[in-house]
């Protein structure tokens, strides 16, 4: 047998085994029955903040930051996108605003549940027209000195 056929017998073995391998993990379809799975979650982000607070009355100073995105129904996504974008201002406003209320223990919570329940009415109250769901907090740091 000359190099040559071993040669073209391996890769005639090789390309056998390759196509009997099984699909790999990701190649699967996700949905073999054809149902419809959960709708893709949409966010858009209101920003990032950075928060310096003095509070005399507690001779504390509070130091904040965080990025804010809101759950939004896939259907409203790019109406909402405009709306963030052509009241960022006041939509910063009202965060800092609703901050500046919340008690230090708040800022500790693992979940940040008050946290974002705050911010959450703050908006809804002065923004109606934004139709936000939920609030996410990402990259999130606070110190207290």
């Amino acid at each position: 047998m000359t190099n040559l056929t071993r040669y073209a017998g391996g890769l005639a073995l090789l390309a056998f085994g390759l196509s009997a391998t099984p699909p790999a993990y990701g190649d699967e379809k996700s949905d073999p029955e054809g149902e419809a799975g959960p709708p893709p979650i949409k966010t858009v982000s209101l920003g990032r903040f950075f928060v310096r607070d003095l509070r005399a009355t507690e001779d504390a100073k509070v130091r904040l930051s965080f990025t804010l995105h809101a759950k939004i129904d896939p259907e409203h996504t790019r109406v909402a996108m405009k709306y963030v974008e052509s009241h960022k201002h006041r939509l910063s406003n009202e965060v800092l605003t609703a901050i500046r209320t919340c008690e230090q223990n708040e800022f500790q919570e693992p979940g940040l549940k008050r946290f974002r329940r705050r911010i959450h009415a703050r908006l809804r109250r002065a923004m109606p027209e934004l139709p936000i769901e939920h609030l996410l907090v990402g990259e999130y740091e606070y110190l207290f000195e």
